[in-house]
């Protein structure tokens, strides 16, 4: 039965709230304990998302539950306490990413109405709970960052499809937008170039080629569409121009083979690996905006000699600031920044 309300009845609309933007930087994510049972949670979650491992079927649910996660959580529990933050108790990639969100809210801090917040997609904090404490401060607007300078489903895709998941239960959603990849921007590019200068200028000889190493997926995923393989270059040849390096002196590699699907492969070539141990190669320079366990133990293998790698980690909150500031200003884009 229809129910008519008096229109004197019908309550005002509350008095309207200055508008706040919450910016949301996301980063992969890690466990909340570096022993066999934090791993085990982390993994869980992380190899059942769809985007990660695309064939949830039966077979891949047995060999996850069956051998993935009775295997690999003591082994892996090791590799995380050898850098686990034992002060904060804490992987690094929880510090590095805090440490991005402190940075960028300092550098934006005139800004009275922007709130800095960070999240990661698995584990904690957790993408929900952080969206709740921007709207619990009045942000009624919403940028997701997800630091991945390069896109791919299995990285910025899934991202979205938690933070959707989220509003999709909220009555009173934020008004949303989300940062595009950024892997050629040139305030990126300058910034892993700084760094890396940064890190020659450290080392005892001169080193006769640099290699830039991507996380690696299934060759499959570039084949269905996904962008991932051609950011990567064009982040590489922006680098390389920056750095006034041809191919021969600033290689492209993957790392993190995983399955027995192809995958993105590009490995050293022989007078660069270990069949020439006199060659000096000086890092392996992982384009992510902080670096997680997995990339670790792989870079330190594939590494000669004791030099810490320079990677876009240590340039954090230089590139951020450019790219989110545009989307924070109460309703104007700032005609001096780039416009995203």
């Amino acid at each position: 039965m229809t129910v008519v309300v008096p229109i004197g009845n019908a309550k005002p609309a509350p008095e309207a709230m200055p508008e706040r933007v919450g910016v949301l930087l996301v980063n992969l994510g890690t466990p909340d304990t570096s022993d066999a049972r934090g791993v085990r949670v982390y993994l869980k979650e992380f190899l059942s998302d769809p985007r990660v491992i695309e064939d949830q079927g039966l077979l891949w649910k047995l060999i996850l539950n069956g051998i993935i996660l009775r295997v690999r959580p003591a082994r892996k529990a090791r590799d995380y306490q050898k850098i686990w933050n034992t002060e904060k108790n804490e992987s690094p990639i929880k510090t590095i990413t805090r440490a991005q969100a402190d940075k960028l809210a300092a550098a934006i801090s005139d800004q009275e109405h922007v709130v800095v917040d960070w999240a990661m997609r698995y584990g904690n904090p957790s993408i929900a709970s952080r969206i709740e404490a921007l709207t619990a401060q009045g942000c009624n607007r919403l940028l997701v960052v997800p630091l991945y300078p390069q896109y791919s489903a299995a990285t910025s895709a899934t991202v979205c499809d938690e933070v959707f998941r989220v509003l999709a239960a909220m009555r009173a959603q934020p008004t949303l937008r989300v940062t595009p990849p950024y892997y050629d921007d040139p305030d990126y590019i300058e910034a892993l170039a700084v760094s890396i200068d940064a890190h020659l200028k450290t080392l005892p000889f001169q080193p006769e080629l640099i290699v830039a190493s991507f996380h690696g997926m299934p060759k499959k995923y570039v084949d269905k569409g996904d962008p991932y393989l051609a950011q990567c270059i064009a982040t590489t040849d922006a680098l390389r121009k920056r750095m006034g390096l041809d191919a021969s002196k600033l290689l492209l590699t993957f790392q993190s083979r995983f399955g027995c699907d192809a995958r993105l492969l590009r490995r050293l070539p022989g007078n660069a690996g270990r069949d020439r141990p006199g060659k000096r190669r000086d890092l392996q320079a992982q384009w992510r905006r902080a670096v997680c366990r997995r990339s670790l133990p792989q870079r330190q293998r594939c590494r000669h000699g004791r030099h810490p790698p320079a990677g876009a980690a240590r340039a954090s909150g230089l590139d951020l600031t450019a790219i989110a500031a545009g989307f924070c200003a109460p309703r104007t884009l700032n005609p001096g920044r780039r416009q995203i």
